[in-house]
């Protein structure tokens, strides 16, 4: 079975496929222009051929039906997320601030996103099926990948001392929740509110602000 078979069985179940290869990002990126001028419900494979400058069956072949073309994009994005989170968490940049902001990264990445962007806009039954049938195994997907690195932080004393997988999967679920429902006001001030609390260690813990009563008191 060809690798590009395989992903299309995995796309047919009820999971996310592995990142797809590189040989089909011609043809997923013309998908992702499609769905970003279009919308998805309103995209067709044959919309997909004529942006890649195939025929539609080139289209079936390598991506397959429209609802696995969909799981590929996902997937694509997902990978590529874990990537870069990974790149960002190196000896040199570690603790509960390098978190704040790989999480923040990823909340920003999907929301500039002009694919993303369309599809919460114009296709809510599409996100609703996602977060029906996606949305544990992207978490799942994502934390595998971040677990070891927590752990690595927790050991080195850099992270609060929790379960590396559960603390993970908290900080991804936080996360996802912020795409979908986005924070009107100042981005990183509210997830560093919400994660630092967590991802303090105990002889290191988290500096508040100082209330007016304690501002005015040491005037």
């Amino acid at each position: 079975m060809s690798v590009v078979t395989s992903l299309r069985v995995a796309a047919i179940g009820s999971s996310l496929p592995p990142r797809p290869p590189a040989e089909l990002d011609p043809y997923l990126d013309a998908a992702e222009r499609c769905v970003t001028r279009y919308g998805w419900s309103r995209t067709s494979p044959k919309d997909i051929a004529a942006e890649a400058g195939v025929e539609r069956t080139t289209i079936y072949r390598y991506l397959g039906a429209k609802e696995q073309i969909w799981q590929l994009l996902v997937a694509r994005e997902v990978h590529r997320t874990i990537e870069l989170a990974m790149e960002s968490v190196t000896p040199a940049r570690q603790g509960p601030e390098v978190v704040v902001d790989v999480v923040c990264m990823g909340i920003k990445r999907v929301l500039d996103n002009p694919m993303a962007q369309k599809v919460l806009a114009d296709d809510p039954e599409l996100v609703g099926g996602f977060l029906h049938r996606d949305f544990a195994d992207v978490i799942e997907r994502i934390s595998n990948a971040l677990a070891p690195f927590v752990a690595a932080s927790m050991r080195a004393g850099h992270l609060a001392q929790r379960d590396p997988l559960t603390l993970s999967q908290w900080v991804i679920r936080v996360a996802i929740t912020l795409v979908l429902a986005p924070q009107p006001g100042p981005l990183r001030p509210f997830v560093a509110a919400m994660l630092l609390p967590v991802l303090q260690p105990a002889d290191r813990p988290t500096q508040n602000p100082p209330s007016a009563k304690t501002r005015r008191s040491s005037r």
